[in-house]
């Protein structure tokens, strides 16, 4: 009633909290999944690797059970997170989603986020309509220290940056754009990151939020921020 959002942090086994859920229903109308809507979560590696067409396989039991838990409620929530590269599954990356075979190509690499984005995004959004109202596209990508020329001071130490490029965070919020606007829903893009009350940290996502923005155009020739 005060017109802001107030919210909290909930995993799959306090949904089966009833203190939890109600002290949660009592104070908050914002809820951010713990660990479950993060690919490292998401991704089914055996079932991927039997994928007709070669594309990621995700299983969404224990997101489902929260983000139920928030539409019977009332509460919204704030998707988080498409792309981190921290304790991300190695074999995501991989021939066969193997671990034991060699790296993929960026074409490759290219086509498989961008379905997962896809699928992730839409799946929430078609199966719980209006729940999700922002999604962090990219978390903690720029680094706490200098890590070259680039104004962005990109982490260049994961497999996202290696395979896909300097302009991975670009491609997936591209991406992420994509399906929002095929969907014609209301969600919000964000890039989410800690340490921004430093000077030079603040500055390097300032330039990569730019560069983002800046990343493509649409038919007229405009920026499609």
């Amino acid at each position: 009633k005060h017109g802001f959002k107030l919210g909290t942090v909930i995993n799959y086994t306090q949904t089966q909290d009833m203190n939890y859920k109600n002290l949660v229903k009592y104070h908050f109308n914002s809820l951010t999944a713990g660990n479950e809507f993060k690919a490292y979560s998401l991704l089914d590696q055996q079932k991927s690797q039997k994928s007709a067409d070669g594309m990621p396989v995700m299983n969404y039991e224990k997101a489902d059970k929260i983000i139920s838990f928030a539409k019977d409620n009332g509460i919204q929530m704030r998707g988080h997170v498409l792309v981190w590269h921290a304790y991300m599954s190695d074999w995501f990356f991989r021939e066969g989603y193997d671990a034991g075979k060699k790296y993929v190509s960026k074409a490759v690499m290219q086509k498989r986020l961008q379905y997962y984005i896809k699928d992730v995004i839409t799946h929430f959004e078609k199966k719980y309509s209006g729940v999700i109202y922002c999604w962090d596209v990219v978390n903690e990508a720029v680094s706490d220290s200098s890590s070259g020329d680039d104004k962005r001071n990109l982490r260049k130490d994961n497999q996202f940056y290696k395979i896909l490029g300097s302009d991975y965070v670009e491609q997936a919020f591209l991406y992420a754009k994509d399906t929002v606007e095929e969907l014609g829903s209301d969600i919000k893009l964000y890039y989410n990151d800690y340490n921004s009350f430093y000077a030079s940290k603040r500055q390097a996502i300032v330039n990569l939020a730019e560069s983002i923005n800046q990343y493509a155009k649409d038919a007229n020739g405009n920026y499609r921020k």
